[in-house]
């Protein structure tokens, strides 16, 4: 039973590294532009604001760079930032939902 046990916690490393490969390539492969989406037409055609928000997103990076960047924001759950309110998502996270521990 050990042997099955851990034959699969094995398998879940490649697995789970496949998964995230093919979610990142599948975010890559979105139609648009992630900047002007996110700056908006207007402010999208100040060439300045639109570099900056590419060297803070790493999109000037490599493909594997940002795989590896990516990744490692998906697992600190720092992987993004609300564009209603410019704060990272993990800090909305938080808010939402209730403490267990109660002061009474």
């Amino acid at each position: 039973m050990t042997g099955y046990v851990g034959k699969r916690l094995l398998l879940l490393v490649p697995t789970l590294l496949g998964v995230s490969v093919l979610t990142f390539l599948l975010i890559h492969l979105i139609p648009g532009d992630l900047v002007t989406i996110l700056l908006g037409i207007t402010a999208s055609q100040n060439e300045q604001t639109r570099q900056a928000l590419i060297h803070a997103l790493h999109l000037d990076q490599p493909l594997v760079v940002q795989y590896v960047l990516w990744l490692g924001e998906v697992l600190r759950a720092t992987s993004g930032i609300r564009s209603s309110r410019g704060s990272p998502c993990a800090t909305s996270w938080s808010g939402a939902t209730p403490s267990r521990c109660s002061s009474r």
